[in-house]
């Protein structure tokens, strides 16, 4: 029997098969997308994850993204505004909902695929039960799939209609002119989760490295082994004073990056937005 080839779980559509109207919500909602180049609204982004994004079951502890971590995730090179979908009230304006999607070019064994990166997926707990999330995934899936089946003006249009949803009519209505070419756009997205979701590809095994043990403890997030106190605990998770390793590197072209973003150019899934990004952003 000969081995299946690689390829991709579904088959890519036409233009014409892609739904052009957005997806219908409950009365009092509509889509936007969110401007994180705008103060005002990377504020309201970071205040939704801040309250309601991943937490542990006695919801004691929960992610916090800082606002300048946001701005630096949702916008590598080649990033498309329209991605980041957002869930608006129509009669206060608030940011109730939210789920991301960023470009990247993804290497599987031997071939490079134009892939999606979909993050921070997030609804507003009171909304919890309208069952939200679904929706908010099949309408960035139908916006990344569209990406290349219109032209970028065009897509740049319809952020600035959106992103300004203090206007009435801007909430109530989406419109969106499409300019066909020949092959629609982009039909792989990359995902994690915390459960076993249907026909995962691979997994990922990592380890927490302690930075403040004394903090944690106190916080009740981490605890205090057997055999163990608070003072050999703090010893044994103590950082040297010098790193051992590089913090920068310098490459043929002259340019200068972190060594942590040579050694993931090299990742057989490492994105173009490691060194090219990167090299702006890197510390050290």
């Amino acid at each position: 029997m000969e081995a299946p080839k690689d390829a991709p779980i579904d088959a890519t559509k036409s233009v014409e098969e892609i739904r052009k109207e957005p997806y219908k919500l409950p009365p009092g909602y509509a889509w936007c997308a969110i401007d994180v180049g705008d103060a005002a609204q990377l504020t309201e982004l970071f205040t939704l994850l801040r309250d309601n994004y991943v937490e542990d079951t006695d919801a004691s502890f929960r992610f916090k993204y800082s606002a300048e971590f946001l701005l630096w995730a949702l916008t590598p090179p080649g990033h498309y505004k329209d991605w980041h979908v957002g869930l608006r009230r129509t009669d206060t304006g608030a940011l109730v909902a939210s789920i991301v999607g960023v470009p990247a070019t993804v290497h599987v064994k031997t071939a490079s695929m134009r892939m999606c990166e979909i993050n921070f997926l997030c609804v507003h707990k009171s909304l919890r039960s309208m069952r939200l999330a679904p929706v908010l995934i099949k309408e960035v899936t139908r916006r990344v799939n569209l990406t290349g089946a219109c032209s970028r003006s065009m897509m740049t249009w319809r952020c600035v209609l959106t992103c300004r949803y203090g206007s009435s009519v801007d909430v109530a209505v989406t419109p969106f002119a499409f300019a066909p070419r020949a092959s629609a756009g982009i039909f792989q997205a990359t995902y994690t989760a915390g459960v076993k979701l249907p026909s995962p590809l691979t997994s990922a095994q990592y380890y927490h490295r302690s930075l403040n043990s004394k903090k944690l403890v106190e916080i009740g997030f981490s605890h205090i082994g057997a055999r163990m106190t608070l003072s050999r605990t703090m010893k044994l998770y103590a950082l040297p004073e010098v790193g051992a390793i590089r913090t920068r590197q310098s490459l043929v072209c002259g340019a200068t990056v972190c060594a942590g973003c040579v050694v993931l150019s090299r990742c057989t899934r490492c994105s173009t937005r490691c060194l090219a990004h990167r090299r702006r952003r890197c510390l050290g």
